[in-house]
């Protein structure tokens, strides 16, 4: 029995490799079936296009932009932001301020369904006026996105074979064998599905990222002296909280001082009294 379980692990690994090659040859014919097709037929879907009996695989595309314009008024560009993310469906993902001297720049990451990504860049930069920098990366994760899947499938199967034959083990020894086969096979199946799940998000949802800047008071002379005070004003306060921190020490040191203080002085008084004498 034990020869027969091991032969079917055997055959099991071999089977696996087999399906890897099979599942890589046709990735590689979707790829050349696809670059022909798209030169003969440039206007039609992805989705709709076949090659033989079997159909291609829906494109999978990842979009990510970024946009830096000047504002004369932060809070209502960032408003104006917030209406058109949420009319698109979408979420802030982070929103982060900077202060420089004489700028204000604020930063705000949004997270969009994709076929809203366009419609949401043209209406920023519509009312943004002029725009200082503007980027928009399109990736294609299709070939990605079918190794992957195939992997998880075939990975599952190879699951599915090794429960079957955890039922006809029949030693403790093939038991723990099967089992150690079956722990390997989970940990790689949740670590794929893991990135299956990172990858489906980043097609569904877009990445804007929006950065906005105000000028504001003229980096002067009245501008640097008044930043100054107020500066120097802090660096009091916090020098003062780190006395109070430092209260228990400064007690103690005190204490001390006024005892060698007092010894001091009775020692001259005795040499006074003595030298009187």
């Amino acid at each position: 029995m034990r020869s027969h379980i091991n032969k079917l692990m055997t055959g099991l690994l071999a089977a696996v490799l087999s399906f890897s090659c099979t599942g890589a040859d046709k990735s590689a014919a979707y790829g050349v079936a696809d670059s022909k097709e798209m030169a003969a037929e440039a206007g039609s879907s992805s989705s709709d296009i076949r090659v033989g009996e079997e159909a291609i695989p829906e494109r999978k595309l990842t979009k990510n932009g970024m946009l830096r314009f000047e504002t004369s008024d932060a809070q209502k560009t960032r408003a104006a932001i917030q209406k058109a993310i949420t009319e698109a469906k979408g979420y802030v993902a982070s929103d982060s301020k900077d202060e420089e001297e004489g700028r204000q720049t604020s930063t705000v990451t949004l997270r969009v369904p994709s076929d809203r990504f366009d419609a949401l860049v043209d209406r920023i930069t519509a009312e943004a006026g002029k725009i200082d920098y503007k980027n928009i990366e399109v990736s294609d994760v299709t070939q990605e996105y079918i190794d992957l899947d195939a992997r998880l499938k075939t990975k599952k199967d190879l699951e599915a074979r090794y429960q079957e034959l955890l039922k006809r083990a029949n030693s403790v020894d093939e038991v723990l064998k099967v089992e150690a086969q079956i722990s390997s096979l989970r940990a790689e199946i949740e670590s794929a599905e893991g990135q299956m799940r990172y990858l489906k998000n980043q097609v569904a949802l877009s990445t804007l990222t929006v950065s906005f800047y105000e000028k504001t008071v003229a980096a002067g002379f009245g501008y640097k002296f008044q930043r100054a005070l107020r500066q120097g004003w802090d660096n009091l306060l916090w020098v003062i909280v780190g006395l109070a921190n430092l209260w228990a020490i400064l007690l103690f040191v005190a204490i001390v001082w006024i005892i060698i203080a007092r010894i001091r002085r009775n020692r001259k008084r005795k040499k006074a009294s003595a030298s009187q004498s």
